[in-house]
């Protein structure tokens, strides 16, 4: 038995592939983080890049928040 279909070496060898594309990108990101402050990067944006900024950053949160919210009332009943 196998989930997603027969393992052949062409699908091994795209899953390799794959994971490697991710872990480059990963590590890009990682080394840009690195090396770039967020809070430099924020305080250089000027006045309506700012305003983008804090956007994204709240429309990033607001999902976690109300699903924190609905774990909370959960735990409570």
């Amino acid at each position: 038995m196998s989930i997603g279909g027969p393992v052949t070496a062409e699908a091994l060898l795209q899953a390799t592939v794959d994971g490697m594309r991710l872990a480059v990108i990963l590590l890009c990101f990682g080394a840009a983080n690195s090396l770039a402050s967020p809070y430099r990067c924020c305080a250089a944006a000027g006045g309506p890049l700012r305003g983008g900024v804090a956007v994204t950053v709240a429309l990033t949160f607001a999902p976690e928040l109300v699903t924190s919210i609905a774990r909370t009332r959960e735990a409570e009943d």
